[in-house]
């Protein structure tokens, strides 16, 4: 047997050979002796320490097997027709429908407190259903042949232990999603969220595109993007948690360049918890740290400072951070807060910069989006990685911009767009920057 076809067994097949005792939770199976680990299929996943695997790799780190003795383990207690049969059972089974949806009207409205009209139009629309087994709601995801590709389920029975989870076969690229005529497409991490944020933004709503990540892969987004040309503006509406926000970072990152893309955050944990405020519930709150909370106090103080600012250039720019250069680790309280606080504007002047740059490609920024364009970007969370190296550091990103702006005169829309790109990382390194001091200020 070769390692392919070993690594196609079924996790929970392997710790039944071994005698190893399961626990039932819900729909799905745990292993006693570490709970922390999560089963799909043929793939692990250790939460605690954040890594994962296949079986191979799970006899090799859980019992201490070779590689090749682990593949002789498989080899020796599992036929290869119960290896291809696992291998080639992929077809999805779509979960029978129930006669009506009376469990999941009651679920989404009574305690997700979904708007009842947007529950119906969903069912009218073939997207939502109660199945006949379990009384799930099945949020169904189409191809452009509206054939059913992908089903996400959900336990209408609220419990520490409720279910959800794709449908086995479901294809990530067809998940759950309305597709829309406008420029826009709202992007979402679980189809309640989706749901719960339509229910707050009810006006014109059937305008937009919404897809449901079912997870914080973008391949769903990538392919909703790839069948609706008309879209130019993606709005990311993940989940206000570290995840999330990463994601975000990521995805804003990879498609700033060809599409207006902003993030917009929920109060609380995601838009369902917004949601459960709104009717007076007890809610989850959202992960945001210290830090956090400082960069959207100053990033609301250099809006105030773009708006009124007028056009600026790179030489308005130099003016600015240059006091800081000479004097951000003055002995004398004063001179050092005056000198740091330039850092501020300094990320203020640059996006103004960066604002006028977009103007040449004909894409209109207002200083709020500008704001959005930088909580995105690759560098918004990258810190300094300590005080010595921070002149150079600024140093070198000036120094990018002024010999990109000397050697491209006349810019091409992939040089403008690199260009731009260096202003906004450059307004990023000074926003950290200034906090990273500010903190190292409170710690004194």
């Amino acid at each position: 047997m070769n390692k392919y076809n070993a690594n196609n067994i079924l996790i929970t097949d392997i710790l039944i050979s071994l005698d190893e005792q399961l626990d039932k939770v819900g729909k799905t199976l745990k292993w006693k002796k570490h709970d922390s680990i999560s089963f799909k299929e043929n793939l692990w996943y250790q939460h605690s320490m954040k890594r994962g695997g296949l079986p191979i790799d799970f006899l090799i780190t859980f019992f201490d097997y070779t590689e090749s003795e682990a593949l002789e383990y498989i080899s020796s207690n599992f036929t290869q027709r119960e290896i291809s049969k696992q291998l080639y059972n992929n077809e999805m089974q779509l979960p029978k429908k129930n006669s009506n949806n009376n469990h999941i009207i009651t679920y989404l409205n009574m305690y997700r407190f979904i708007d009842i009209e947007i529950i119906n139009s969903f069912i009218v629309y073939d997207l939502i259903y109660q199945d006949y087994r379990f009384s799930n709601c099945n949020f169904i995801g189409y191809d452009e042949n509206k054939t059913v590709r992908h089903v996400h389920k959900r336990s209408t029975f609220e419990s520490v232990n409720s279910f959800k989870g794709n449908t086995k076969g479901s294809i990530a690229k067809h998940s759950f999603h309305y597709d829309g005529k406008s420029d826009c497409i709202y992007v979402f991490e679980a189809p309640i969220d989706m749901l719960s944020y339509i229910t707050l933004n009810i006006k014109d709503w059937q305008e937009h595109t919404y897809v449901a990540l079912c997870g914080i892969s973008d391949e769903a987004l990538l392919h909703r993007l790839a069948v609706n040309s008309h879209i130019t503006s993606i709005y990311l509406c993940l989940d206000n948690d570290e995840a999330g926000n990463d994601a975000t970072n990521r995805i804003t990152s990879n498609l700033c360049s060809q599409y207006r893309v902003f993030a917009i955050k929920s109060t609380f944990k995601d838009f369902n918890e917004d949601l459960k405020f709104k009717n007076n519930q007890p809610v989850i709150s959202a992960t945001i740290d210290s830090t956090i909370e400082t960069k959207i106090e100053l990033l609301n103080d250099c809006c105030s400072l773009m708006d009124k600012m007028k056009t600026k250039n790179i030489s308005d720019l130099i003016t600015t951070y240059s006091p800081f250069l000479y004097n951000y680790d003055s002995p004398f309280i004063k001179v050092k807060t005056e000198a740091q606080y330039k850092l501020l504007i300094s990320c203020a002047t640059a996006l103004i910069i960066a604002k006028q740059q977009f103007k040449h490609l004909s894409k209109n920024y207002t200083n709020e989006e500008m704001i959005d364009i930088l909580k995105g970007s690759k560098e918004y969370n990258i810190k300094p990685k300590n005080s010595k190296s921070i002149p150079q550091d600024l140093v070198k990103k000036i120094s990018e911009i002024k010999l990109m702006n000397q050697e491209n005169i006349y810019m091409t829309k992939e040089c403008k767009v690199q260009y731009i790109q260096l202003y906004i990382d450059f307004a990023s390194f000074c926003l950290n920057t200034y906090v990273y001091l500010l903190n190292m200020r409170k710690e004194k």
